[in-house]
């Protein structure tokens, strides 16, 4: 296959609904496993977290970024509609919002995640990642 032919095919993907309803699915189970991190921490907490600095504890997610997660899942599904109906405005401009919460992140303590099940933390990072590989193709123009 011809590149340009390849290139062409991948971009008609990373355009696609499929690709959007993918990465609105992982984004989805993030903030389910991301629940589960918190709820886990709460019903096991280590002795003396409550000393940690608030970055690096649990609460921070409970209070910022869990509701800024859903609160970014209901707004995809609403572009998702749009981008259903030929309209990829909404999705475009999420994007862009999108990875903006991710550069916000990157001031977030991961610390308490250490407290947790293994299988919990991962799945979050799976799909997290995710997420993030998909925000970087993703492109909702056509």
């Amino acid at each position: 296959m011809k590149n340009q032919l390849k290139e062409k095919l991948l971009y008609s993907y990373f355009s696609s609904i499929e690709y959007m309803e993918d990465m609105l699915d992982s984004h989805r189970k993030a903030i389910e496993y991301a629940k589960k991190a918190v709820s886990e921490f709460n019903n096991y907490p280590p002795s003396n977290w409550e000393k940690w600095p608030i970055w690096d504890s649990p609460k921070t997610w409970s209070i910022r970024l869990i509701p800024n997660f859903e609160a970014t899942q209901h707004s995809m599904e609403k572009a998702l509609v749009d981008a259903r109906s030929g309209n990829f405005k909404r999705m475009r401009y999420l994007t862009e919002s999108i990875r903006g919460i991710s550069k916000d992140m990157d001031g977030i303590g991961w610390k308490w995640w250490s407290h947790i099940d293994l299988s919990i933390s991962e799945s979050f990072d799976y799909n997290f990642k995710i997420i993030k590989i998909m925000l970087k193709y993703l492109k909702p123009d056509e």
